[in-house]
């Protein structure tokens, strides 16, 4: 069990992430399957919506991030049209893989026409497993899988994209007429990561239905989703800017969420009680419902402080934070300069990485990042030579790029891959 970035220090079980240890007898044929089967969704693109993007040999993160930011700016642009209105939904999946069940993966697996040797492989992986927990104590008693596709299997992940990609399917079907067409004709309605689901269309109604799409296939497939995570951004012609001299009215709107009485419970045996289930009251919020937010609020995509309203001044205060608690580590360790160049590139930099690449941060703030970086490297400890050093000749001496290069190199990485990603097809 590892404990998730969000609570370290919790010994609360859903605040950790299982990670099955699988004898490697197992695990050989499962990775020749999922190689070849990689392979072939490389070679035919058209298998899968190519709207989800993770697990694939041509896919990233960064492109589902890249797409959403040109929606966004694509509504920006367009924002002084009267009653023009972007609604950005965020979902998030609780327990994601654990709770794919074996009857959507064969579902599944059919809708695709694979092999039936291969279907009943991957269930004969699954069916009347039982697994144990590795403690500081030893092994707990073992106990039966009812359903989930087991995080440490080579085949897990490809599977569980395989399962969420009926969802994406039935966004394509409803796009003609519920997504977000951008100002070029091309139409959006959603764009997925593994369990990150994000839908954009352009007036409350057709988001409700993009939002009875999502809660019917997660209630057929017993998928539950987490309200504390999901969000649902408005944005209209009138809410465009948190720095509107006018105060932006609250938007009582929300979507109704998936109440676990809708949900079969597996592991206990418990049918989905939706005949018992009460009556949704959209005047009276609920636990499980999500609640709309101003294009003002910031939430985290993809590891990406997002805002509608493309203010980036979550963004630039990460970013400081990160700098400052990186130089406090250096000056406080006395770090030499070949420890502080691993420190910096092994850690900063990569931390920096995504924010650098889709921030639009000023020259001025990077140079002033820069200096701080520098007075941190070339601390008190060092010699009077070593502090005098200037900053090409010390960044040469730890190994790394400064930090305005970097940032020109990711910038011109990302736009390398965004290009070639539209030759693909993906956006």
């Amino acid at each position: 069990m590892i404990p998730k970035p969000d609570n370290p220090g919790s010994s609360n079980v859903v605040d950790m992430r299982p990670i099955t240890l699988l004898p490697d007898i197992g695990k050989l044929p499962a990775r020749i399957l999922a190689s070849r089967i990689t392979a072939r969704l490389h070679d035919q693109p058209t298998l899968l919506s190519r709207f989800q993007r993770a697990y694939l040999r041509d896919g990233s993160s960064r492109q589902c991030l890249a797409t959403v930011l040109s929606v966004i700016e694509d509504f920006q642009d367009r924002a002084h049209t009267l009653g023009h209105e972007l609604i950005l939904t965020s979902y998030d999946l609780r327990k994601a893989f654990d709770s794919v069940q074996f009857f959507s993966i064969r579902a599944s697996c059919e809708r695709l026409n694979m092999p039936e040797m291969f279907i009943k492989y991957a269930l004969a992986t699954l069916t009347d497993a039982s697994s144990s927990v590795r403690t500081a104590h030893g092994l707990t008693t073992p106990f039966t899988l009812r359903s989930s596709v087991r995080q440490g299997d080579p085949l897990a992940a490809l599977l569980f994209i395989i399962v969420i990609d009926g969802l994406h399917v039935g966004f394509d079907q409803l796009a003609v007429n519920h997504g977000y067409q951008m100002e070029d004709g091309t139409t959006i309605s959603s764009i997925g990561y593994s369990d990150d689901t994000a839908t954009v269309t352009d007036s409350w109604d057709k988001a409700v239905a993009q939002h009875s799409w999502i809660r019917e296939f997660f209630t057929a497939h017993h998928l539950q989703l987490n309200p504390k995570k999901s969000y649902c951004i408005i944005g209209s012609s009138h809410l465009t800017s948190a720095d509107s001299p006018h105060p932006q009215p609250r938007d009582l709107r929300r979507l109704q969420g998936v109440s676990p009485c809708h949900i079969h419970d597996p592991a206990h045996n418990l049918p989905a009680e939706t005949a018992n289930a009460p009556e949704w009251d959209s005047s009276r919020p609920g636990e499980a419902d999500i609640v709309t937010r101003p294009p003002s609020h910031a939430f985290r995509y993809l590891g990406y402080q997002l805002r509608v309203d493309l203010n980036t001044a979550p963004v630039i205060k990460s970013l400081q934070y990160t700098i400052h608690r990186t130089c406090s580590l250096i000056r406080r360790q006395q770090m030499s300069l070949l420890h502080a160049g691993h420190v910096i590139s092994e850690f900063l930099y990569p931390k920096l990485e995504l924010s650098l690449a889709f921030a639009p941060i000023k020259a001025a703030k990077l140079k002033n990042w820069e200096s701080q970086i520098r007075q941190a490297v070339l601390h008190i400890a060092h010699d009077h030579s070593t502090r005098s050093l200037c900053s090409n000749a010390m960044y040469a001496a730890m190994g790394i790029l400064p930090l305005r290069q970097y940032t020109a190199t990711v910038r011109a990485t990302e736009f390398g891959v965004h290009s070639r990603g539209e030759t693909l097809g993906w956006h």
